[in-house]
């Protein structure tokens, strides 16, 4: 068994998020092309594991910090995204053997897709991947994940809105699909280092379902996590300025060498801050 930092990778799509669009009480909030028409975007995300196998409790700690570098276009189709990773680390410690790390060099090539007003997303270009960098990094993931959907309609303070995103992926050797139905309402304007934001709370129920295949047995997981948080738009640039959120979930692991299916709970916490 693999335990993958997809995990809390999916859970931060509410709020690792960019893209142009409009501010509160606007004509509609909806991705357009942002102004400036790059923006860069440093992360950082850790969650832990407890899983208990046949009465063995085991800690599984997970964490990732990443600088991304995105630029922006327009097409016929909508919003082009060009993502390059300039600084990745990611590591997995867990009792049963010694950590599993990866960084930038294991990723190579740019991330390329296609957003549409709302934030559906097409993915065209995908990096390639070398060492753990396969399974700590999934681009068509990373990709469904960075932006939020929008309404694509005029908003005002209190409004709220419901969506909800799936993707199938192949990714860290095993087959992922993820539903997730997001939440999100309007409550307020702030002013951070200058800047004029308006905050939107949000909260979402992800479930991500993988089966794989590890020396020889047939894995099977399974896991429903619950997340709030917020985020800040900047109503100028048309981009979110920073993101915070906590998450709390459980899941099951079936192996086929086990009598048994693993249960598990986890616990985390994702951010994001607009560098430029």
């Amino acid at each position: 068994m693999r335990a993958r930092l997809t995990t809390l990778a999916v859970v931060s799509f509410l709020f690792t998020a960019c893209g142009g669009a409009g501010g509160a009480g606007s004509a509609g909030l909806a991705y357009g092309l942002p102004s400036p028409t790059t923006a860069t975007y440093v992360t950082g995300d850790t969650v832990v594991i407890d899983m208990n196998a046949m009465g063995q409790i085991m800690q599984v700690n997970q964490g990732s910090s990443a600088t991304y570098n995105t630029s922006f276009a327009t097409t016929a189709d909508g919003i082009e995204v060009t993502l390059t990773v300039e600084d990745f680390a990611a590591r997995i410690t867990q009792p049963m053997a010694g950590p599993v790390t990866a960084d930038e060099s294991g990723i190579e090539g740019p991330l390329v897709f296609t957003l549409g007003r709302r934030g559906d997303v097409t993915v065209s270009t995908l990096p390639t991947l070398s060492g753990n960098a396969d399974m700590l990094f999934g681009g068509v993931s990373l990709a469904n994940q960075f932006f939020p959907r929008l309404p694509d309609d005029a908003i005002a303070m209190g409004d709220s809105w419901t969506d909800t995103t799936s993707w199938e992926a192949e990714e860290g050797g095993g087959n992922v699909s993820v539903t997730v139905v997001s939440n999100f309402t309007v409550v307020g304007d702030t002013v951070v280092d200058g800047r004029a934001l308006l905050k939107i709370d949000g909260t979402a129920r992800t479930q991500m379902d993988t089966q794989s295949t590890t020396q020889g047995m047939d894995i099977f997981q399974s896991i429903d996590i619950a997340s709030e948080g917020y985020l800040l738009w900047d109503t100028q640039v048309g981009l979110p300025y920073e993101s915070h959120m906590t998450l709390e979930g459980n899941g099951s692991i079936e192996v086929s060498a086990a009598p048994e299916p693993f249960s598990m709970t986890l616990r985390g916490q994702s951010h994001s801050k607009l560098r430029n």
